[in-house]
């Protein structure tokens, strides 16, 4: 009886018990592989994996420039945080609109406070 050609990892898996089977199925990759953080929104430290609103990010800094204020609005899931965190703020750091200075406050519209970021 031949075996299928397949991945050395492949057949010790299904070597496993079912127990071992699942865990290794469900099992996340490492941290420092995973390109999105899930679910939640991408935070500044994170700006570097954040990517493909490049245009919106430079569109919300030229707003800014123009007009002191900048609303970020849209529907639930949308991405608007990680928008906000992951791409304006970073842009902002680096230096994009220096003209600013350095007061910037960003308002968390769910408590309606300052934002720690």
């Amino acid at each position: 009886m031949s075996t299928p050609a397949v991945a050395d990892d492949a057949l010790v898996i299904a070597a496993g018990t079912a127990v071992e089977r699942a865990s290794l199925v469900t099992a996340a990759p490492p941290k420092a592989l995973q390109p999105y953080p899930g679910l939640r929104p991408f935070e500044r430290h994170e700006a570097d994996i954040f990517f493909g609103r490049e245009k919106q990010v430079d569109a919300m800094v030229d707003r800014l420039g123009r007009h002191h204020l900048l609303a970020v609005t849209g529907s639930s899931g949308s991405g608007k945080s990680s928008l906000v965190r992951a791409g304006l703020l970073e842009a902002l750091e680096t230096g994009l609109l220096a003209t600013a200075g350095p007061v910037l406050a960003i308002c968390d519209p769910a408590t309606g406070r300052p934002s720690d970021d």
